[in-house]
C-alpha cells in the first residue's frame, strides 16, 4: 500500500478518536442529529477491526471513512476553540477535511446520494459553517440533500 494511502487510511489512536466523538456527539449532534451514534461506533469498531489486517477499505468503507474524517475535522475545530486539553494541532481539522474531500466529497460529487453520502454532505457543510466557510457550505446542503430525500427526477 503506498504511503499516502496509509496516511489517507489513518485514524487517530484510540483515546484521541474517543475524545472527538465525545465532543461530537456531546455538542455539535445535539443540536444536528444528522449521525446515528451507535451505528457510526459500530462502524468505527469494523473499521479498527478491519484495518489490523491491512485491509484496503471498500467504496463502501471509504465513505463511511469520509464522514469519520469529518467528524474529526469538526471536532478538532471545536476542541480549539473551547481550549481542551487534549486538542491537537492548529491544523488537524483542515488535514482531516482534506481527507474526507479525497475519500468521498471529491467522488462521486454527481452520483444520486445514498445515504451515507447524504451523511458526508451534511457533516461537510456543519464543518465549512464552524470554520467560516458558509458560503461553500451551500454547495454540500441544499442540492444533494434534496436529491437523496425526494429521488433523481
Amino acid at each position: 500500500m503506498a504511503r499516502i494511502e496509509k496516511e489517507l487510511y489513518y485514524v487517530p489512536p484510540k483515546h484521541i478518536a474517543d475524545a472527538h466523538f465525545n465532543v461530537y456527539f456531546t455538542t455539535i449532534h445535539r443540536t444536528f442529529p444528522v449521525l446515528i451514534r451507535s451505528k457510526f461506533l459500530e462502524e468505527y469498531k469494523e473499521y479498527l477491526d478491519s484495518s489490523k489486517h491491512g485491509i484496503v477499505p471498500s467504496l463502501k468503507q471509504q465513505r463511511w471513512l469520509a464522514i469519520l474524517n469529518l467528524v474529526l475535522a469538526t471536532s478538532a475545530l471545536f476542541s480549539h476553540m473551547i481550549k481542551a486539553e487534549w486538542r491537537g494541532a492548529l491544523d488537524d481539522h483542515l488535514i482531516h477535511f482534506a481527507k474526507a474531500r479525497e475519500l468521498s466529497l471529491n467522488n462521486g460529487i454527481l452520483e444520486v446520494p445514498d445515504m451515507t453520502q447524504v451523511q458526508a454532505f451534511a457533516v461537510a457543510a456543519i464543518y465549512l459553517v464552524a470554520s467560516n466557510q458558509t458560503n461553500r457550505s451551500i454547495l454540500f446542503s441544499d442540492d444533494k440533500i434534496s436529491c437523496a430525500m425526494h429521488g433523481s427526477d
